[in-house]
């Protein structure tokens, strides 16, 4: 976890540093299943399928959101929403309007979600 702090120290400034915390979210990845139902009423075929997804969970008393494109979402404290590629994690730094980004805040910090070797690969 040293490492943690000092890339913390070395990324951001100092204002912002005690918005920050070494488990502030985690990327949790989860199986979803779903049943698909044949359209033949007579043949009432059906298979499951199983899909590996990520998503981010608040681990901090601090709100985090995630961004995609123009639609931002909220999470509080152990709440969680799924994460596509491209999506942008922010935390509170402190201001006062409580947005990410807004006025008197700390700074803006950010995270892309990006998915390990590419489209074809697993999270």
């Amino acid at each position: 976890r040293a490492w943690q702090h000092e890339l913390h120290k070395a990324a951001l400034v100092e204002q912002a540093m005690t918005f920050v915390s070494r488990e502030h979210f985690k990327v949790e990845e989860r199986e979803e299943s779903s049943v698909n139902v044949g359209w033949d009423p007579f043949l009432a075929s059906s298979s499951k399928s199983v899909q590996k997804s990520c998503h981010l969970v608040n681990l901090s008393g601090n709100p985090i959101w995630k961004r995609r494109g123009h639609e931002q979402v909220m999470l509080n404290k152990e709440e969680s929403s799924h994460l596509q590629p491209g999506d942008c994690i922010l935390i509170y730094t402190g201001a006062p309007d409580g947005t990410p980004d807004g006025p008197g805040c700390a700074g803006t910090i950010a995270w892309t979600f990006c998915k390990e070797g590419g489209p074809d690969r697993a999270y």
